[in-house]
């Protein structure tokens, strides 16, 4: 439309300066005419420049707005980009979180299942560790208790009484007392006992008894009597003589020898003690964790809780089966020494025949000496 009204201005313009040309000159016609003429060029010229100006005006507008629409377009060009890569990166970042997340809840899980008392303890940690600690000092406690035991008895190494028959008296009063057996009731020697025969049948030593107790005494009895008789004291006077130190030396001799099963009899003797502070015999609270594992109840739930057990605590529960076998290997060391003191007690005093002969041939090679020296 714009294009037209400039065409029709500039047809206007042309043809009118030709109509002014082809009018007669000098009339009035031709003033008028040209007056109107150039009314209109002005009017002409003033819509051509007027429409240039709104031109130029609209095309630096539309200018103005492409341009503005360019750097919008850019802009959000840049920060679409920008969102792109940054939703990327958060991406990759929650990835990671979730990842590590689920790598720290399988850590808890593994944890939780290796670290749990019912799955990577073993079976009652707290309990066994108790358990084990109280056998391991109850049987440490024996070898001290059975000296103490040694020194209570008449005929113990080293130990002289004044009176012999009177301490063969007193033991027959407790057999009399307390161990009168069936047989010598009906002799009429003494009346049946509490425990008859206990003095002299070795399961009493295997058997539980308590401090002070009719079982306990049977105990001390029964090793008096495996022992034998006590030596008697000799006077001042007498042991200063050759004799007497004779008497002495040979004393001394038969003691130790005598030592070593006085000290295992007595070792038997304090295993089967009841200790007033568990109310239980060492051999019984070794049998009590021998059963967690085999036989009895324990062992059930030993083997439940096995089957429950992820590898660790079953690693932990082998280990702590391991610790109680190498600590019975320790106690059958200290008896396999004990048996082998008793053997070689046995092979001496089995000996002590051939010792005197020996020293007989020596006596008679001496005296045969004088003899010829005279």
């Amino acid at each position: 439309m714009k294009k037209t009204y400039l065409f029709g201005a500039l047809s206007s313009l042309l043809f009118g300066q030709a109509a002014v040309a082809a009018l007669p000159a000098g009339g009035p016609a031709e003033a008028w005419t040209g007056t109107q003429i150039a009314t209109q060029s002005g009017i002409i010229v003033g819509n051509i420049g007027s429409f240039t100006a709104g031109y130029s005006y609209q095309m630096q507008l539309n200018h103005q707005m492409i341009m503005s629409a360019l750097q919008i377009a850019t802009k959000q060009e840049s920060i679409s980009q920008h969102q792109v890569a940054d939703s990327t990166r958060k991406a990759y970042q929650m990835q990671a979180e979730a990842e590590l997340a689920q790598q720290k809840t399988r850590d808890i899980i593994k944890a939780n299942i290796d670290y749990s008392p019912v799955t990577g303890q073993g079976h009652k940690a707290c309990l066994v560790m108790q358990q084990n600690s109280t056998v391991e000092r109850k049987f440490n406690d024996i070898n001290e208790n059975a000296r103490v035991i040694i020194t209570k008895l008449d005929n113990a190494p080293t130990n002289l009484v004044s009176d012999v028959n009177a301490a063969i008296d007193a033991r027959l009063k407790e057999h009399n007392d307390l161990f009168c057996t069936e047989a010598e009731a009906k002799a009429g020697i003494c009346t049946l006992g509490k425990n008859p025969g206990a003095d002299t049948n070795a399961a009493t030593l295997t058997s539980a008894a308590k401090r002070g107790s009719t079982e306990e005494k049977a105990q001390i009895a029964y090793i008096q009597n495996v022992l034998g008789t006590p030596d008697p004291a000799l006077p001042k006077s007498a042991g200063a003589t050759s004799a007497g130190q004779e008497y002495l030396y040979t004393k001394n001799k038969k003691d130790a020898l005598m030592a070593l099963p006085a000290y295992s009899l007595a070792a038997i003797k304090e295993a089967n003690t009841i200790d007033d502070s568990t109310g239980k015999t060492p051999n019984q609270l070794l049998t009590e964790r021998v059963n967690s594992y085999f036989g009895g109840k324990e062992a059930l739930e030993w083997a439940g809780t096995l089957s429950r057990s992820a590898p660790r605590g079953l690693l932990v529960e082998s280990l702590k089966v391991g610790g109680i076998q190498t600590w019975l290997n320790l106690q059958e060391l200290e008896q396999a020494q004990r048996i082998n003191g008793n053997l070689a007690a046995l092979l001496i005093a089995a000996n002590n025949g051939n010792q005197q002969a020996v020293q007989s041939k020596y006596l008679e090679s001496l005296s045969n000496n004088i003899t010829k020296g005279n």
